[in-house]
């Protein structure tokens, strides 16, 4: 009797064990729906800078000198 009621009470464990493992994922992705829903995918941006300069010997930082 007790080896069937120790059974049923490790299957019992392992199903809650699952649960909660299933319930955090169910949270994590319900979390990432509702932040991806309220901030959603605004597309590319509005503004063209272009080409920007980026050439390490003419940042005012530099300590190699522009010859």
């Amino acid at each position: 009797m007790s080896e069937k009621h120790h059974e049923k009470s490790e299957t019992l464990e392992k199903v809650k064990t699952w649960l909660i493992v299933f319930l955090m994922v169910f949270g994590i992705l319900t979390y990432g729906i509702i932040t991806f829903l309220s901030i959603g995918d605004k597309g590319p941006p509005g503004w063209r800078y272009g080409a920007i300069k980026d050439v390490p010997g003419e940042s005012p930082f530099s300590k190699e000198y522009v010859k």
